[in-house]
C-alpha cells in the first residue's frame, strides 16, 4: 500500500491532513477514526519534539550563538550528540 493510499484510507475527507489534529464540529463529538488519527499524530510529535526540548532546556540552546551557517551547524550537531548521550545516560550507566 502506498503512502497516498494509506493517507486516503485513514483520512477519507480530501481536505484533511495527517500532520494536523482533527477537530470536532461545533457542538458535536469527535469520531472514533479522528480520535485514533489524533493519537497517532500525538505519539509521533512527542517522539520528534522530545530531543528539541532537551536541547533547549538542558543545554540552553534558545538563540543562535555564532555568525555563519557552518559554525551554527557544527554547534547543533554537537548539541544533538550530547542530547543522544543524555537520553541514553541510564543505559550507559549499567
Amino acid at each position: 500500500m502506498t503512502r497516498c493510499a494509506l493517507r486516503r484510507k485513514l483520512c477519507p475527507r480530501s481536505s484533511s491532513r495527517l500532520s494536523t489534529y482533527h477537530q470536532a464540529p461545533k457542538g458535536g463529538e469527535l469520531e472514533e477514526l479522528d480520535e485514533q488519527i489524533n493519537k497517532i499524530i500525538a505519539k509521533v510529535r512527542a517522539k520528534v519534539e522530545h530531543p528539541f526540548r532537551i536541547l533547549k532546556r538542558q543545554f540552553g540552546h534558545v538563540k543562535t550563538r555564532y555568525r555563519g551557517l557552518a559554525k551554527n551547524r557544527a554547534h547543533l550537531f554537537t548539541l544533538f550528540a550530547l542530547g543522544n548521550l543524555f537520553l541514553m545516560r541510564r543505559r550507559l550507566a549499567t
